[in-house]
């Protein structure tokens, strides 16, 4: 499937565009958080569906928790 990943600032103003191909939309959201390293927002669309939001803020915080849950075993 073709995605579009959207980089925008956090006021939402659109700064460039990616498009992605992934088997479905896990896929296509694990795609796009590299893309988080030079932009603070990403949105995914599936044509007119829009699929997700990824911030830079909850990928940090994400990896965080993968990290502590990691130290707990």
């Amino acid at each position: 499937m073709r995605y579009v990943a959207h980089a925008t600032d956090l006021a939402n103003v659109a700064l460039t565009v990616y498009e992605i191909e992934a088997g479905c939309d896990d896929d296509a959201k694990r795609r796009t958080q590299t893309f988080l390293q030079a932009h603070p927002a990403i949105e995914i669309w599936d044509g007119v569906r829009r699929v997700a939001r990824l911030t830079r803020a909850e990928a940090g915080s994400e990896q965080m928790s993968d990290a502590a849950k990691a130290g707990q075993m």
